[in-house]
Order: C-alpha cells, then sequence, then structure tokens
C-alpha cells in the first residue's frame, strides 16, 4: 500500500521498476548524502515519487529519473528536495513520460542553494478539491542557484504552466527555461525569476502554444539580464511576454510562429531601470487591453541609464482603439540619455498611436515597409536635444485616422526625415519640429497629405530648415507646407512633385514660410514641379513669406497669388521663374515693402480680368527674358490687365504676350522705367479699323529696342489713322519700339516693313507725345491712282491736238506756197500715233514721327489712229482752213513699283480750224475724249480690276506770225494755250472709294517753228518743219479724296512740276496729184517728265 522507500543517513539509491501505490506515495528516497530514484512507471494514490537530500557535503546530490509515466491522484507527481547549500548540491530531475498530478505540482524541485535541472516530457497538474492550483513544472532555490528546464512535450498547470525562480544570496544563480511543446498555466505559461544574481532565458519552440494571463513573464533583480526567444504562438488575455529588470539588459525575440493572440492586453512588455532593451518581433501581435489597460502591442521603457533601446519589427501588430500614448502598435520610450532605434516593416493597426518613439537622447525611426496607422501614425520625439532620425522607405505607409500623420520633434536638437513612402494624417500630413539651436532636415521622395490641417509642419531652431521635396504634398483643408525657421533655411521642390493646398483664410497659402527677422530663406522649384491651390485657382494665395528675406527660384508650375508683404529684409522678396517654367496667377500679389526682385526666363500667365503686383516701397525691379502673358484662360471678354504697382525698372528680353484674340489687353507699370533688349518682344491685338483700338503696355519711360508684333483682329478693310492708336503709352522714343515680322500682314517690302492689310491702307509704329501708336496711312497704290486723271489729260493732249494739222493747213493758205499746191479745196487725211511717256513724280507724307515717300512715277505707252477731213478756202493774202476728225486712243500706264498698271482706250473728236492774213494766223481745236479706264494692282490685296468712265473736254488756241525766214524757209514765233477739263467716275473697292475732283490742266506755251521746201521737183514736193516750245503748266493740280471707314483723306497730283521743253520734227512729201504722205516726230521734257512720239500719215486733196 505504501509503495517503496528508502531511508538513509548517507546516499540512498532506488532502482525500482512500475509502482503502483494504492494507498500512498509510490516511491520516496531520503538520505544525507547523494539520494537517486530510478522508475519506470509509478502509480500513487498521494504522491508519485518523492527524493530528498539533508546533506551538506559536496556528495549531496537528488536525481529522479524516470522513463515512464507518473499518475499522483491527490498530491505532486515528481518532488525533488535538497535541503544542502551548496551549488552543487543539485537536484536533477528527468522524466520521459507524462507526469499528471491532482492537487499539486507535476513536477516540483526544490534547492536551498543547489542548483536545479528538469528534463521532463509532459507535466500535467490538475487543480486539487480545494481549489488550490499548482504548476505543470515548479523549480526553486533559495538562494541564488542556476535553474535549468527543458520541456518536451506538453505542459500545464492550474497556476503556471512553468515556474522558475532563482532566490536571492549567492553567486551563481539564473533561470534556463526551453519549451518545446504546449504550455498552460492559468496565471503565466511560462515564468522565470531570477530573486538575486543571475540572468533570465526563456526559449519556445515553433509550432507550439503558450496560454495564460502571461504567455512568458521574465523578471531579473541587479544586473540580471533577459533574454526571450519566443517561436510559439501565445493565448492570453494578458500580457503575451512580460520581462522586467532593475539593471539587465533585456533581449525578445519572436520567431515568425511565435505570434500573441489578438485578445491579449498587451503584447511584449518589457522594462527596466538601466539597462538596454532590444526586442526583435516577427510573429505578429494583436491586442485588445483588458480591465482599463489601453492594448499595447510592444511596450519598452528604460527609466533611466544610457543604454540603447531597440526594437525591430517585421511583423503585423494590431491594437483594438484605445486613446493616450500606450495605446499603440510600438510605445518605445527610454528616459535615460541611451538611444532609441526602432524600425518597422510590418502592418501596425490600429491603436490611438501606431508607433510612440520617444527619448531624452538621439532617437531614431525606420518605416522599412508595411503600415504604421492609428489615430496619430507615429510620434517621433526627443525630450532632451538629442538627434532625431526618420526613415520612410518606398512602399512604406504611415498613417494618421484622427490625427497627424507623423509627429516628429525634438527639445533642441537637429531632426532629420527621410520619407520614400506615404505620409497622411486626418489633420496633418507630417509635423517636424525642433527648438534651440536644433536644424531640421526633411526630404520626401513619396506622398504627404493632410485632410482638415496642413501636409508638411516644419519648425526648426536657430540651426536652419532643409525641406526637400520630390514627392507629391497634398492638403484638403489647409497649407500644403507650413515653414518656420529662427534661422532661415531652404525648400526645395523636385521635379513630378505636387504641392497643393487648400486656402481657407486670409492668412492661408499653399506654402507659407515663416523667416526670423533678419534672416534669409530660400525656396527652389524645380522643372516639372507644380505648387497650386486644390481648387486649381490661380486667385488663391500659392506663396506667403513673412519675417525677413525669401529667394524663389522658380523653374516649375506656380499657380496663384504671392504675399510677401510681411517681409522686412533690405532685399525682401525675390522671386525668379527659370526657363520652362510656369507661374499662373490672378487678383493681387503684394511683395515686400523693401527692395523687391521678379524674374522671369519662363512663362508668367496672368490670368482673368485683373492681376496686380503691388511691390510697394523700396527699389523693385521686374525682369523678364521669358514670356509674360496676360489675359489667358479665360479670356476677359473686355480685355485683361497686368497691373504693375510702383515698380522702379521694368527690363525686358523676353516676350510680353497680349495676343489672346481680345483687343483691350493691358500691361500698366506707370511711372516704371522700361528698358527693352535682346529678343524683346511686345505681342499684341489690335483692331485695324476705322477708331482702332489695341493692347496696351503703359510705362513712366522706354529705352533700348522692342519689337512689337501685332495681332489684327478686325475683319475687312483698313481705313485712315494718322493720329494713331495707342500701343505703349509714356515717353518714348522713336525707334523705341519697332514692328515685328510675325505681324499680320507684314510686308517687308513697303516702307521698310509695315502691316500691309488688305486695302489701300498700311500700318506702321509712329512715336507721339503720349507715346508709341499705331498709325494707317495710305499705300502706294492710292498716290498711284490718284495720277489718272493726268494720264487721261496726257493722252488727250497727244491724241486730240491739231496744231500740227493747224501749221500744214497755214502752209497750204501761204500765197508763197500756193503755186505748188494743187488746186482742190477739200481732202481728207489719216495718221497713227505712238508715243512713250516717263514721269517721275512723288510725294511725301509726315504722321506723327514717320515720313513716307510715296513714288507714283510710271512709264505710259500711248497709240491712237485718226482720220481727217477738212477744207480750205483760200485767199489772196491767205485765207481759212477747218477741218473735223475722229481717232481712237488708248493707253498703258505701268508703274515702277508694286506692278500697278492703268489702261485708258476711248474715241477723241476734235474740230480745228486755221486763220491767216498778211502774215499773221490764229489757230483753234476743240477736242473731246470718252476713255474707259481699268486699273489694276496686282499686289494690292482685296483690290480687284476697276472701271471708270474719263471724259476729257477741251481746247486749243494758238495766234502768231509767219515770217519769211533764211534760205526760204518761213518762221512762225507763236504763242498758245490749251485747256482741258477731265472728269472721272468714283471708283470704289477693298473698303475705299477713290473720289476724283475735276481735274483741270492749262498749259501756256511760247515757240517757233520754221518750215521750208527740201526737194521740189515736178513730180513731188518736199517740205520739213522744226519746232521749239516752251510749255508751262498753269494747272494741273488734280485732288483725289480718298474715302474709307476713317477720316477723308486728300492727294494732290500736280502733273508737273515746273515748264518743260518740246521739239518737233515734220517731214512731207506732197505729188502733183494730190497724195502726200508724212511723218512726225515729237520729244517733250523737263527734270521729271518725259515724251517721246512719233506719227505717220497720209492725206490726199480732191
Amino acid at each position: 500500500r505504501g509503495g517503496s522507500a528508502a531511508v538513509s543517513l548517507g546516499s540512498a539509491t532506488q532502482r525500482i521498476g512500475a509502482v503502483n501505490a494504492a494507498g500512498g506515495t509510490g516511491l520516496f528516497a531520503t538520505g544525507s548524502g547523494d539520494v537517486s530514484v530510478y522508475a519506470t512507471n509509478v502509480t500513487a494514490a498521494t504522491r508519485g515519487v518523492v527524493a530528498s537530500s539533508q546533506g551538506t557535503g559536496a556528495d549531496g546530490k537528488v536525481l529522479i529519473d524516470v522513463s515512464g509515466d507518473v499518475n499522483a491522484a491527490s498530491t505532486f507527481g515528481l518532488v525533488g528536495v535538497n535541503f544542502g547549500v551548496r551549488n552543487d548540491n543539485s537536484l536533477t530531475i528527468r522524466s520521459a513520460g507524462t507526469v499528471t498530478s491532482t492537487g499539486g505540482s507535476a513536477i516540483s524541485a526544490q534547492t536551498v542553494g543547489g542548483d536545479i535541472v528538469i528534463d521532463a516530457n509532459s507535466a500535467i497538474a490538475n487543480n486539487g478539491t480545494g481549489g488550490s492550483t499548482w504548476d505543470g513544472v515548479y523549480a526553486e532555490s533559495d538562494q541564488a542557484a542556476l535553474i535549468s528546464i527543458l520541456t518536451r512535450g506538453a505542459v500545464s498547470g492550474g497556476y503556471n504552466g512553468v515556474e522558475a525562480i532563482s532566490g536571492v544570496g549567492g553567486a551563481n544563480g539564473g533561470v534556463i527555461v526551453e519549451t518545446r511543446g504546449d504550455v498552460t498555466g492559468a496565471q503565466a505559461a511560462i515564468r522565470a525569476q531570477v530573486r538575486g544574481v543571475g540572468n533570465a532565458s526563456v526559449t519556445t519552440a515553433a509550432g507550439t502554444t503558450l496560454k495564460g494571463a502571461v504567455g512568458v513573464s521574465a523578471a531579473t533583480v541587479g544586473a540580471g539580464d533577459i533574454t526571450i526567444a519566443n517561436n510559439a504562438a501565445i493565448v492570453t488575455a494578458g500580457t503575451g511576454i512580460l520581462a522586467t529588470t532593475e539593471a539587465g539588459d533585456i533581449a525578445v525575440t519572436t520567431g515568425a510562429t511565435g505570434t500573441i493572440s489578438p485578445g491579449a492586453a498587451v503584447g511584449i512588455n518589457a522594462s527596466t531601470a538601466t539597462g538596454s532593451i532590444t526586442i526583435n518581433q516577427t510573429g505578429s501581435i494583436g491586442v485588445a487591453g483588458d480591465n482599463g489597460w489601453v492594448g499595447t502591442g510592444i511596450r519598452a521603457e528604460i527609466l533611466g541609464g544610457s543604454q540603447d533601446l531597440v526594437i525591430n519589427s517585421s511583423g503585423g501588430i494590431y491594437v483594438a482603439p484605445g486613446s493616450g500614448q500606450q495605446s499603440a502598435g510600438i510605445y518605445a520610450v527610454n528616459h535615460g540619455t541611451g538611444a532609441v532605434v526602432v524600425t518597422t516593416s510590418g502592418i501596425i493597426d490600429p491603436g490611438a498611436y501606431g508607433v510612440v518613439v520617444e527619448g531624452a537622447g538621439d532617437v531614431t525611426y525606420t518605416a522599412a515597409g508595411g503600415v504604421a496607422e492609428g489615430d496619430i501614425g507615429a510620434s517621433v520625439v526627443s525630450t532632451g536635444s538629442g538627434t532625431v532620425t526618420v526613415t520612410t522607405a518606398a512602399g512604406a505607409v504611415v498613417r494618421g485616422f484622427d490625427g497627424a500623420g507623423f509627429v516628429v520633434s525634438s527639445a533642441g536638437g537637429d531632426v532629420s526625415v527621410v520619407n520614400a513612402g506615404s505620409v497622411s494624417g486626418s489633420t496633418q500630413g507630417l509635423v517636424v519640429s525642433t527648438s534651440g539651436a536644433g536644424s531640421t532636415s526633411l526630404t520626401t521622395t513619396g506622398t504627404v497629405s493632410g485632410a482638415s490641417g496642413v501636409g508638411i509642419a516644419a519648425t526648426s531652431g536657430t540651426g536652419g530648415l532643409e525641406l526637400n521635396i520630390g514627392g507629391s504634398v497634398i492638403s484638403a483643408s489647409g497649407p500644403a507646407i507650413q515653414a518656420v525657421s529662427t534661422g532661415g533655411g531652404t525648400i526645395n521642390i523636385a521635379s513630378g512633385a505636387v504641392i497643393a493646398g487648400k486656402i481657407d483664410s486670409a492668412n492661408s497659402a499653399v506654402i507659407t514660410l515663416d523667416t526670423a527677422k533678419g534672416e534669409h530663406s530660400t525656396l527652389n522649384v524645380a522643372s516639372g514641379a507644380t505648387i497650386q491651390s486644390v481648387s486649381g485657382s490661380v486667385y488663391d494665395v500659392a506663396l506667403r513669406a513673412t519675417g525677413g528675406s525669401v529667394v524663389v527660384n522658380n523653374s516649375g508650375t506656380i499657380a496663384g497669388r504671392v504675399d510677401f508683404s510681411a517681409l522686412t529684409g533690405a532685399d525682401s522678396g525675390q522671386l525668379v521663374s527659370a526657363a520652362g517654367t510656369n507661374f499662373e496667377t490672378g487678383g493681387e500679389s503684394i511683395f515686400a515693402a523693401g527692395d523687391d526682385a521678379f524674374g522671369n526666363s519662363g512663362k508668367l500667365i496672368t490670368l482673368g480680368a485683373l492681376t496686380t503686383f503691388d511691390f510697394r516701397g523700396g527699389t523693385n525691379v521686374l525682369t523678364n527674358s521669358g514670356t509674360v502673358y496676360v489675359g489667358f484662360n479665360p479670356v476677359a471678354v473686355g480685355g485683361s490687365s497686368f497691373v504693375l504697382k510702383s515698380l522702379t525698372r521694368f527690363a525686358n528680353s523676353g516676350t510680353l504676350e497680349m495676343a489672346n484674340g481680345v483687343v483691350g489687353d493691358s500691361i500698366v507699370a506707370t511711372g516704371s522705367s522700361y528698358v527693352g533688349s535682346g529678343a524683346a518682344l511686345l505681342s499684341i491685338d489690335a483692331a485695324l479699323n476705322a477708331g482702332g483700338k489695341a493692347d496696351t503696355l503703359t510705362v513712366g519711360t522706354s529705352s533700348g529696342v522692342t519689337k512689337v508684333r501685332v495681332a489684327d483682329r478686325a475683319s475687312g478693310f483698313g481705313a485712315l489713322n494718322l493720329t494713331g492708336t495707342a500701343v505703349v503709352v509714356g515717353t518714348t522714343h522713336a525707334g523705341d519700339f519697332v514692328l515685328d515680322s510675325g505681324s499680320s500682314w507684314y510686308n517687308a517690302a513697303i516702307f521698310g516693313g509695315a502691316i500691309d492689310k488688305p486695302g489701300l491702307f498700311f500700318s506702321q509704329l509712329a512715336n507721339a507725345s503720349t507715346g508709341t501708336v499705331l498709325v494707317s496711312a495710305p499705300k502706294t497704290q492710292a498716290y498711284q491712282f490718284a495720277t489718272l486723271a493726268a494720264q487721261a489729260q496726257g493722252l488727250w493732249h497727244g491724241a486730240a491736238d491739231r496744231g500740227a494739222r493747224n501749221a500744214e493747213l497755214r502752209d497750204a493758205l501761204d500765197p508763197a506756197a500756193k503755186a505748188d499746191a494743187p488746186s482742190a479745196k477739200t481732202g481728207f487725211w489719216f495718221k497713227a500715233d505712238a508715243a512713250r511717256a516717263e514721269r517721275q513724280t512723288g510725294q511725301s507724307l509726315t504722321v506723327l514721327s514717320n515720313t513716307y515717300a510715296y513714288d507714283a512715277s510710271y512709264k505710259q505707252d500711248s497709240t491712237n489712229a485718226t482720220i481727217g477731213f477738212d477744207a480750205v478756202n483760200a485767199a489772196s493774202d491767205g485765207g481759212l482752213a477747218w477741218g473735223a476728225a475722229l481717232g481712237y486712243a488708248q493707253a498703258k500706264a505701268r508703274f515702277d513699283q508694286y506692278d500697278t498698271l492703268t489702261k485708258l482706250q476711248g474715241p477723241v473728236l476734235s474740230g480745228y480750224a486755221s486763220w491767216l492774213s498778211g502774215g499773221t494766223f490764229v489757230s483753234a481745236t476743240v477736242a473731246a475724249s470718252q476713255l474707259n479706264a481699268k486699273l489694276a494692282a496686282s499686289q494690292l490685296a482685296g483690290w480687284t480690276q476697276q472701271k471708270a468712265d474719263v471724259t476729257s473736254l477741251g481746247g486749243a488756241v494758238e495766234a502768231g506770225l509767219r515770217r519769211p525766214f533764211f534760205g526760204g524757209a518761213v518762221i512762225e514765233p507763236s504763242l498758245g494755250v490749251t485747256y482741258v477739263d477731265t472728269s472721272i467716275d468714283d471708283v470704289s473697292t477693298a473698303g475705299s472709294t477713290f473720289r476724283f475732283e475735276d481735274a483741270k490742266s492749262m498749259r501756256a506755251s511760247l515757240g517757233a517753228r520754221i518750215t521750208g521746201v527740201l526737194a521740189p521737183s515736178e513730180a513731188w514736193t518736199t517740205r520739213y518743219a522744226v519746232s521749239v516750245r516752251v510749255v508751262d503748266e498753269l494747272k494741273g493740280k488734280n485732288d483725289v479724296t480718298l474715302l474709307s471707314a476713317g477720316a477723308p483723306f486728300k492727294i494732290t497730283d500736280k502733273a508737273f512740276d515746273g515748264a518743260y521743253g518740246e521739239f518737233g520734227f515734220n517731214l512731207s512729201s506732197r505729188s502733183k496729184s494730190g497724195w502726200t504722205g508724212f511723218v512726225d516726230a515729237k520729244l517733250r521734257a523737263n527734270d521729271a517728265y518725259s515724251e517721246a512720239g512719233a506719227s505717220l500719215g497720209l492725206r490726199l486733196r480732191y
């Protein structure tokens, strides 16, 4: 009934096979020396196996070795006790089977000071009937001793699964626990405690489970270290892993299988007074909090000292929503001076904080991947003057559901943030700050966004601020970037970055930059970067700077206004836009009261009806080598204005572009000194019609050279405008603004380059007292067509002049010639004429500062054929002769310029008479021509060939003496007057009308004619005649009024300027039968006019 027992004053050894003690202890062995018990299977009503040693010498060892199962019905399964005080008074328990107990621990090992070694398979401790609870495996030493426990199978206890306690006193202590099976305990699955000297180590195997209020609990005092390597799945409603020490180091590692159930209050809780903490978490953690405790995934805290706290988390952490910093996926706080280094790459979700990293010294947090999110995504803080370093890798996400995504700060140290991932918050996106002498450095190539607050809020101390923005920064309800620096700073916006914020107050902006007075900050915007409000409105404030001075170097796109009104530096607001950039703005931008400079090498685009740059006080310079667009997208119906208030100097070597299709845009820089250089271009819209209007540039004074490109927006034809349409308002000089060849209708061939709009008027720039204006003057063709009356009169003089025929009749009436003349009284004649006239004529027109020289010179070729009838009534000393003629004349005038052509053709009717008496004669002619004129101008756009009726009516009177001259010749000195009145129908085309006033020509002549017989014979009599005359035009001013949509314009064509000489020669040969053949030649010439003509004719007397 009692099983087996051995009692010895020395050593005791029992080797028993199977034991069945139905009424008591299965095996009991005790002695004062070594005690060893060997058994196979043990079944007992009370205790299974008990072995104890009372020895105090070196041989006081206890060994229990059971190869089979042990079943203790009412108390302990295996009990080993060693009362020796020496470390070598050890206790060893080996169990290969399952140890089951009820009402006591399955395996219990106790020593005073000796080491304990337990190597067990399974140990099951069932609760007793009295409600007491026990451990599956329990080991304790009163003094410091090394306790080693290895379990290979399942272990469970009503109190703890495995519990090991190393006591106080002694020099060599510690606890080593390794479990390779499932472990269950109501309080703790594994509890390892070192109360004196020594370290604690716990290792669990993969594929196993730990269940209890605490999964693993390890505690040391003094400098004892704690090492936990957990690969088991921990199921708990309390703490998964609890490690506490005073001055020792803590190292916790969880493998991929070392998970902590979602129901835990705290996943890993590690704290030390002055030691270090290292946690490597690979297994997932799920915590929900319990009994008022907020859930914490990993809680690690160092209370003081100089050691570091390091956490590497790659497993997921789920935290039920809570409040306070300890409601966090990771709560890592070092109150000492050591560093805090936390790296996460798993998913952390979604407590009050995703990650809390805090220390009095240097603090480092790296989001190497995964997600860190909570009400606040991550808080990384140095409460002292330590350096704070934050890195977010590509693909990593830090998100705040009810606050900021990231809060990073130091109480005086440097702060460095590198973000390649995604940071977002329901309020701010990323808050970075330091104070004192600290500097702030932020580099982000990922995205940062704030839903109801600032995207990035960055504050630095006197160490300065540097923001390198390579990714997009978005705020749906506030500024995208808010930078405050007491030591100046630089913001670099890289290519591809989009900086967008919502302007929700009068003091808000997409980027706000507050620099301490006396300090300097710089904003660099790279090509391909964009700064704009989330609405895209250019009327929102894109940049607001306060404090000292700021320089903005823009190579990207800035859309919105700037507000530098609160800057106080001497060179307060400098904004430079490089080539390939856009600065899009509308409304009013305000610059500092000090000296400001705005440089544009890209595109400055003003939108809407009014854009204002108010430079306020100081010396302010706008330098443009790019393009300034005024009134684009949308285009204001009445035009747009770009007003530059208080601008001192306007230096332009680029383009001022107002040609947006609407006339009425303006750039107003009143009082400024404008300087055009290089490729300076003013591009404008203009209406080149009556009452013309144009886009304008207003300045104080101008210098240099600027080309003006005019886009004509008026349909139809041009109109006269001699007063000019304002283009540049201010004190300008001739040559400051010149017409660009890219202008509408530009023609370099006229007047050195002009706008050759269809119709009869061209446009050019001219300088006026009010500035530079666009004038419109008649084209050369208008002056050319104004000579039509002179051409018609020239043809009339050639085709209707019967002076030569009257002279021939006088020869017939001369008594001296009658003997040779036939007796016939009547006759007819025919002749054909051809002549070429060349007229050099031109006029000038001065329009304000411009003088235009018009060349209307032409060459006129004329021909006519005439048949006439006349009669002679001879008297003894002369007689009377008269006649009539009908001819058909035509002429073609080709102008020297522009291929202009006129044609005249039509009949000419004339009557003539000559009276001779006693050597005195009077001759007279009346004639009328009815011509059709054709006017062609191939180089005049909009002109179609026109026709007009031309009527000329006139007469000539000549009186003189006929006296004998040398060699039988006769000389006729004479005076003559010729008058002709020409009327021309109006000609209307190309938006204009030529209204020809009646043209009157009166020519007075003085000259002489000599005639005589060259070679008389019986068959033929040949005569010659030579005449020389001086002719002066007494009228000859032909007025033409050019009517258009503008004011009437009068052109006066002065047919001849001064007198001209005329030389004539006639040779005729008359037969006795009455036929006469003749040839005439005539030459008229002065400095501006020459005409040469010839005629052939035939007469018959019958």
